[in-house]
């Protein structure tokens, strides 16, 4: 059984321009902060010591996710020593 993809699906993922990237990362970025604020307020509603332990665990998470990102961003930055040029990637 051989599949064959359809060639305009296969270029627009060759691309980064998948439809399913488009919808998803929207959706993302809207439900994932408001579920945050509605299981901590539910938390609140049942044991506010929960709550405040998911706060700071998401500060935790948080701080090492910047943490992590600004090296990430300060690393890329730097030149290489042998090309004098930035990094691809």
């Amino acid at each position: 059984m051989t599949l064959t993809a359809h060639p305009d699906r296969d270029r627009a993922v060759r691309m980064g321009r998948s439809r399913a990237v488009r919808i998803a990362r929207p959706l993302l970025l809207v439900s994932t902060p408001v579920g945050i604020v509605l299981g901590l307020r539910e938390a609140w509603r049942v044991r506010p010591a929960l709550a405040l332990l998911m706060a700071l665990l998401l500060l935790v998470v948080g701080i090492a996710f910047a943490v992590t990102w600004r090296v990430w961003r300060r690393e890329r930055e730097l030149p290489t020593a042998a090309t004098g040029r930035r990094r691809d990637g």
